[in-house]
């Protein structure tokens, strides 16, 4: 759908800033360190006082800039590991149904087109079974949506209940269930 391209997209885009923060932080940082080894090289023919003084500087310049590189990395990870979370359950949201909590149509063809790619590897049975609620514009007329929503949501767990484990379970449109 038209919202989950942008959200996908919105996810990539803040994926991308991440990447372009992080290396930009990964070349300041390789040029701190090279800048104290450019230091090192020039202190390499002072006396041992300034020698030792250098090195000291040095060592501390190049700890801060790793501990600085290391906080931006966790920070990307961090955010990084947030989206993945997000973008996961934007996914599974897009293949659930949100009143009866089943999978959707589109969760229907992609399975639909799976077990149809197993059955030509490995021809063996298989059947689906569409469910339409007969007379359910009445329900909705005479008793109301809240009604009708009720009724929708008590039918597929009433389908869950008597499915196996292996089957698959969507609402496939208004009124119609698939397995």
């Amino acid at each position: 759908s038209d919202v989950l391209t942008a959200r996908l997209t919105d996810a990539l885009k803040q994926l991308q800033t991440l990447a372009d923060d992080i290396g930009t932080e990964a070349v300041g940082h390789a040029e701190q360190v090279k800048a104290v080894a450019q230091s090192l090289s020039s202190a390499a023919e002072a006396d041992v006082d300034q020698l030792h003084q250098a090195l000291i500087e040095g060592m501390t310049q190049i700890a801060t800039a790793n501990s600085r590189l290391q906080s931006q990395l966790t920070h990307v990870e961090t955010r990084l590991e947030e989206q993945s979370q997000q973008l996961e359950t934007q996914l599974a949201d897009s293949r659930l149904d949100a009143l009866t909590s089943v999978s959707n149509r589109r969760a229907f063809e992609e399975e639909l087109t799976r077990r149809l790619a197993e059955w030509r590897r490995r021809p063996t049975p298989i059947s689906i079974l569409l469910v339409d609620i007969d007379h359910f514009k009445k329900i909705n007329q005479a008793r109301g949506e809240a009604v009708g929503d009720a009724v929708l949501r008590d039918v597929a767990r009433v389908l869950q209940a008597v499915l196996r484990e292996m089957d698959f379970l969507a609402r496939y449109g208004g009124e119609e269930f698939a397995v």
